[in-house]
């Protein structure tokens, strides 16, 4: 495959997106650890739940956090090696573009499939930057010849070896990896640049550097761009109606002093915990116990004692040992 560009001053976008990574990651291990699904949380993870009530900045966030030190390690090396020569072939805007546009795309795959999984990782960019080495071959194989060919066949089996395996090892997000790889291949066959070498004797690229080429580029950008938006709104629909996304969108209310909002956004939860019916995602009793706490909490502030206490005491069966404490000592306050 093509030998890597030096690293360098003419990589500083790839130094940058390094060293958020790692910067991240170490603050993040200070408050907690990256092992943690409560701290990958905090620092912005992916979670369908917490996207659905209106935090997508996760899809942005999520990419430069990273489960554990190997993942980083990992991550980190592909971006080292493949990050300089891609920097150097497409220009900075466009190499950060392919990064991002990538790494958002596979964000949302991965919440199609796994919305109710805690997800983080540059993953999904890192096989954007293979995608867009793939595109730089594919359009250039008629000016370089068997050596573009060759590193297009090469990029490929990388892909696919590293695809392999991801369905071999528990909690690899292989759906992140293959939209982050085909988001970037599709965009870098816009972005493509045209090498100095480039002249009428060559079969032109799919973009050369004529102004009405340059329009058309911006119309496909355009469609590329409207497409994402109907994958975001696809994936983030596509989330369940469950507990976890009950109990998030009653917290916001409860801090926004919406106490009715808050019973009336639990009250499916409740309905179906008295049916004896399963809702959807009901393994956490420590969610289900937070959410009877929630509703006492919101009948103190309305005023019924009565109700109150009866929410706490269901909290008090379904929450975990932190829960109950707390439900108790806001039963005692209350009798």
């Amino acid at each position: 495959m093509l030998n890597s560009a030096r690293f360098n001053k003419n990589s500083p976008v790839t130094i940058i997106l390094l060293s958020l990574n790692f910067i991240v990651w170490i603050i993040a291990e200070i408050a907690g650890s990256t092992n943690d699904a409560n701290t990958l949380l905090d620092f912005g993870a992916l979670f369908g739940p917490f996207i659905v009530t209106g935090e997508y900045w996760r899809l942005f966030s999520s990419l430069f956090l990273h489960v554990g030190l190997l993942h980083l390690l990992f991550n980190c090396f592909a971006l080292f090696i493949f990050g300089p020569l891609i920097e150097n072939i497409f220009g900075k805007f466009r190499f950060v573009s392919i990064y991002l546009f990538a790494g958002i795309s596979g964000s949302l795959i991965s919440l199609y499939f796994n919305p109710l999984v805690v997800a983080a990782g540059a993953s999904g960019s890192i096989f954007g930057l293979l995608g867009a080495l793939a595109a730089f071959f594919l359009l250039k194989r008629n000016i370089l010849g068997t050596f573009a060919k060759k590193n297009f066949i090469g990029v490929i089996i990388l892909v696919a070896f590293n695809m392999f395996f991801g369905f071999l090892i528990p909690g690899v997000d292989n759906f992140a990896h293959f939209g982050g790889f085909i988001s970037g291949l599709i965009i870098s066959i816009v972005l493509v640049p045209v090498l100095p070498i480039e002249n009428s004797i060559f079969s032109p690229t799919i973009f050369s550097v004529a102004s009405k080429s340059f329009i058309s580029r911006y119309i496909y950008l355009a469609i590329i761009f409207v497409s994402l938006i109907v994958i975001a709104f696809i994936s983030i629909n596509n989330i369940p109606d469950n507990f976890y996304t009950r109990l998030i969108q009653a917290e916001k209310y409860f801090e926004n002093a919406q106490y009715n909002m808050v019973l009336q956004e639990t009250d499916a939860v409740v309905s179906a915990v008295s049916s004896g019916q399963k809702y959807s995602e009901f393994g956490s009793y420590n969610f289900l116990g937070s959410i009877f706490y929630f509703r006492g909490l919101a009948y103190i502030n309305l005023g019924d004692n009565y109700l109150a206490i009866k929410e706490f005491g269901s909290a008090v069966r379904y929450g975990d040992s932190v829960i109950r404490e707390k439900s108790l000592r806001e039963i005692k306050k209350l009798e």
